[in-house]
């Protein structure tokens, strides 16, 4: 789930909209979920901790797409 979770904040939010609507079809159905949610909560929590803000925004928005 962690590497899943990383992957949508890092990775996926790049994407052009095909690859991005592709890769939540086939690489991030596990996040959909309740446990993705908790798994990307806690990254958002850490990058805020960390004062990384371009991570935790990516993170809130990766919250608001599942």
């Amino acid at each position: 789930m962690g590497v899943l979770a990383e992957y949508a904040i890092n990775q996926v939010l790049h994407f052009s909209h095909n690859d991005f609507l592709m890769a939540m079809r086939a690489d991030l159905t596990p996040l959909l979920g309740n446990t993705g949610l908790w798994v990307v909560r806690n990254y958002r929590v850490r990058y805020a901790e960390e004062g990384d803000d371009d991570k935790k925004k990516r993170a809130m928005v990766v919250l608001e797409i599942i």
